[in-house]
């Protein structure tokens, strides 16, 4: 046992006797102190176009000489005024006499909640968050104390790019074989620049299969700006039936399935290498050349 809490029990009894419940708490109060709690800011330790996960950093001192126990804590995510995640922690921690602790906060948030929660979110880079958080404290003598604890900051809200088919041009054509360029047009929202670096496809069109493979040739999209990617196909005529085969002869309009993974590379950290899923089913327009 140690001397300051020898003396804490001295001093409860003594003004128990004498003075009374009220004067012995008086008495304990001044003989401990409440934990120090300070902000230490937040990272950003995880992105992607889906959500963002940020990692608050609380420092926890507690200025006493004697030991104390962090039982857990508690918090409030809010955006725009809305709840967006809540969330605790029961794992004690053990404050030792006069030491200070690091306690981290990770808070992964939904981009998806967020935009239903605030509508003007949808088109926004960013957002200003509220972290409402509480620690609870069993103090020796005291019992539980619970210390609120509130801070703010800004919210990236990368977007992801629209990708689309936007051109099927016939460049030439025989009794057996078409060569076609597809036009994918990418437009990036985002105020970073990015970088088509891959495109892997399957082409669909009637049910049957036109073309697949795997192009690297990379397009650089500028921040709010678009690009397009042209890919060269060569259609069979046996292979997609005479009927669609006259459809391209003829520029109709045709209805088509392009699927795979698009990858790009961001200048936004934590967003450096990214890859999508592909998977469009839209009419489109034959065009010649």
């Amino acid at each position: 046992m140690t001397m300051v809490f020898r003396r804490m029990i001295v001093v409860t009894l003594a003004a128990v006797l004498f003075g009374g419940c009220g004067t012995a708490a008086v008495l304990i109060n001044r003989e401990v102190k409440p934990p120090e709690m300070r902000y230490r800011g937040a990272s950003l330790t995880a992105l992607t176009f889906d959500s963002a996960t940020l990692t608050f950093n609380v420092s926890v001192t507690n200025p006493n000489k004697i030991g104390m126990t962090l039982g857990g804590f508690d918090y409030d995510f809010l955006i725009g005024g809305a709840t967006l995640v809540t969330g605790q922690s029961t794992e004690p921690l053990r404050l030792e006499a006069n030491a200070e602790n690091t306690v981290k906060i990770p808070v992964t948030i939904p981009f998806e909640d967020a935009y239903e929660a605030v509508k003007e979110l949808v088109t926004a880079r960013e957002a200003d968050y509220r972290m409402n958080a509480g620690f609870t404290f069993a103090v020796p003598m005291l019992g539980d104390m619970r210390i609120p604890v509130s801070f703010g900051g800004k919210l990236p809200l990368p977007k992801r790019p629209s990708i689309k088919l936007v051109g099927m041009n016939v460049e030439s054509m025989s009794l057996s074989k078409a060569d076609i360029t597809l036009q994918v047009g990418v437009d990036n929202p985002n105020a970073f620049s990015m970088l088509l670096d891959v495109l892997e496809y399957n082409l669909e069109v009637g049910g049957k299969q036109w073309a697949s493979g795997k192009t690297e040739q990379q397009s650089q999209i500028g921040e709010q700006s678009s690009g397009v990617i042209a890919i060269p196909i060569s259609v069979n005529a046996l292979r997609v039936g005479a009927d669609l085969f006259s459809m391209l002869r003829e520029g109709q309009t045709i209805d088509y399935r392009l699927s795979g993974n698009v990858g790009f590379k961001t200048s936004m950290p934590l967003l450096e290498k990214v890859l999508l899923p592909l998977n469009l089913s839209e009419s489109i327009t034959v065009g010649s050349r």
